[in-house]
């Protein structure tokens, strides 16, 4: 059973590639906030190392780069576009390409057609245009 709608799906998905670096900026920051006294064990005698707050200023410390993870994550996931309905694209619509061809001899000026050749041929393709349109 899926958490997700079977019809739900990124319009953009090669956006996701930016959660990689969401991902590898909260790995380093829970890495560095749970180093705390360690850095301090091979320089401070033990005695005076309980008595170090490091700890509490690394955990501050991690809440910005936390956030900023969690804000690139959001982001990303927003420029990839979720959607549950898919709309088609214009771009891929088929359309049938149609070509006009109207001679511009000196024999469209005859006036065997109202007012000449030339004119009632421009009406036609105006009409062809308009039923084209819809």
């Amino acid at each position: 059973m899926s958490l997700l709608p079977p019809d739900f799906h990124f319009l953009r998905p090669d956006w996701l590639y930016a959660l990689i670096p969401a991902a590898l900026l909260a790995a380093f920051a829970w890495h560095r906030a749970g180093r705390g006294q360690d850095d301090w064990r091979g320089i401070v005698e033990a005695h005076l190392l309980r008595h170090l707050s490091v700890r509490e200023s690394s955990a501050r410390g991690k809440w910005p780069l936390v956030l900023l993870a969690i804000g690139w994550a959001l982001a990303a996931l927003a420029a990839a576009g979720p959607a549950w309905e898919k709309v088609p694209a214009p771009a891929l619509e088929e359309v049938d390409p149609t070509v006009v061809v109207m001679s511009l001899a000196q024999s469209m000026n005859a006036t065997d057609a109202s007012p000449n050749r030339l004119t009632a041929g421009r009406h036609k393709v105006d009409d062809l245009l308009r039923r084209m349109r819809g």
